[in-house]
């Protein structure tokens, strides 16, 4: 305080003896304040008192303090978060909490902000603004994500669509590469790249397509599928053909397992099967093969169908075959001690149950020829020879008649052993050496030969001719008797 001047006419200056009292002033304060100045001399004698207003004003405006760095760079798509400021003032101290931010920072959109900071005190003394300048930028290049698997299979033959990708920011997806899928085996790189607004190029993505044939050939048959054969007769398969997608016609890539055999009745599956160059293999193919048996059997007669035996003579029927192999069934019977003609009757049915015609032969037992044989009491003699009629083996139901003179001393009907016609007889012996002949009778002509280039001698309990030496009785010269 500058203070004040006391002088009294008596005591002189009474400075010294001035009281300042009133308000004290507190420069820390803004405000008025009333200063009071009182004197007294030495008789006691009071001053009028004298005063001075004091008023203490803040003009000094505050400071406004950056916390970090006056120039920030922040990454496009990340939060940004202000450092702050701080603030003081002279009389009002630290006002940090009054200070007003304008921040409009956008870190979607690249570019450069300014942060402003402004702060007043109580006496609104506005700070200096303070600014903070953040620039967003865009540095981080965009990622692509593949829409679907990096490594694809795609069917050879088949149209590729490719599944795609995209940026994580939006930036548009250029793909490059082709897939061929005319070519098995072959391995494509799709390829996908962007570049962002700002420039940034994405770390390139790829993917590798491999062209495969996992589609089997498809095999049709030629014909129908199921076949009726009938039995014994050549069976030739139609056939089938063979078509992949991708290696074409395959027909001569067919394998046929054909086991069909005619000659046995039954069901038969002929398989068709193919494998494209990919090796797979086409769904199998089958024809229903049957085998039936229709055709009835054919009986065939063992010699002829009209047969003539003489009365008292056994017969043996020569039978007849089937062309099937199944036994043939004989009806009929012959009474051979009874002149009449017999009707012999052969069938058979096949293991098809195929019946097969009916087969007769006649057979006429008719009276001897011959007569009766004259019997001696001695021991007949053994005769076995191979009897033939105009150089042709005798039949099954020829009968020899064995003669010395007129006198028929033995007939018996020949034997057929390997196409040999035997005779094995008794000729009855009078006695001495006996000069023999022979007569035929031909059962399936009806007629009798009587001239034979043939002849022997018997005597009494001897033997003409063996198994190993027969006798050959050749009939010549056609005679009926």
């Amino acid at each position: 305080d500058p203070g004040v001047a006391c002088q009294d006419e008596v005591d002189g200056d009474l400075a010294a003896s001035v009281v300042v009292a009133g308000d004290p002033v507190d420069l820390k304060v803004p405000g008025s304040y009333v200063v009071t100045y009182n004197c007294q001399d030495a008789a006691g004698n009071p001053a009028v008192q004298v005063t001075r207003k004091v008023t203490v004003v803040d003009t000094t405006a505050p400071v406004i303090t950056l916390l970090g760095s006056a120039t920030k760079t922040v990454e496009a798509g990340f939060p940004y978060a202000d450092e702050g400021a701080t603030a003081h003032d002279t009389f009002d101290d630290d006002i940090t909490g009054n200070i007003v931010t304008g921040n409009l920072v956008n870190v979607n959109t690249t570019g450069t902000y300014t942060v402003t900071y402004n702060v007043s005190d109580a006496a609104d003394n506005n700070a200096v603004q303070v600014t903070r300048t953040v620039t967003v930028v865009d540095t981080t290049p965009p990622v692509i994500t593949l829409t679907g698997p990096a490594t694809v299979t795609v069917e050879a033959g088949s149209d590729y669509a490719d599944a795609g990708a995209a940026a994580d920011d939006g930036s548009f997806v250029v793909v490059s590469g082709s897939v061929d899928t005319d070519t098995v085996g072959a391995s494509y790189t799709v390829a996908y790249s962007a570049s962002d607004a700002a420039g940034n190029p994405a770390v390139q993505v790829t993917r590798t397509v491999t062209v495969v044939d996992t589609t089997p050939p498809v095999i049709t048959l030629t014909g129908s599928a199921t076949v009726t054969i009938e039995a014994g007769s050549a069976y030739t398969d139609a056939g089938a053909t063979a078509l992949d997608a991708v290696d074409g016609n395959l027909d001569h890539a067919i394998e046929v397992i054909n086991n069909v055999d005619t000659n046995v009745v039954g069901q038969y599956l002929v398989n068709f099967d193919c494998q494209d160059l990919s090796g797979n293999n086409a769904l199998q193919v089958t024809r229903t093969v049957t085998v039936v048996d229709t055709t009835p059997p054919v009986i065939t007669l063992t010699g002829p169908a009209t047969v003539t035996i003489e009365a008292g003579f056994p017969y043996t029927d020569a039978g007849a075959t089937a062309d099937s192999g199944e036994a043939v069934v004989t009806n009929g019977t012959v009474a051979v001690n009874v002149v009449g003609s017999y009707i012999l009757s052969y069938n058979v049915i096949d293991a098809s149950g195929n019946p097969a015609t009916q087969v007769t032969r006649t057979v006429t037992v008719v009276g001897s020829n011959f007569g009766d044989v004259v019997i001696y009491p001695n021991n007949p003699t053994t005769l076995i020879g191979q009897v033939t009629i105009e150089g042709e083996a005798a039949e099954i139901g020829d009968v020899v008649a064995i003669y010395v003179g007129s006198e028929l001393r033995g007939k018996q009907e020949v034997i057929i052993n390997g196409g040999v016609a035997w005779l094995s007889a008794q000729v009855n012996a009078a006695g001495g050496d006996e000069t023999i002949s022979f007569k035929v009778y031909d059962a399936s002509a009806g007629v009798t030969h009587e001239k034979s280039k043939t002849s022997a001698v018997i005597t009494t309990g001897g033997d003409v001719g063996s198994s190993a030496s027969p006798l050959m009785i050749e009939m010549k010269d056609f005679e009926t008797q």
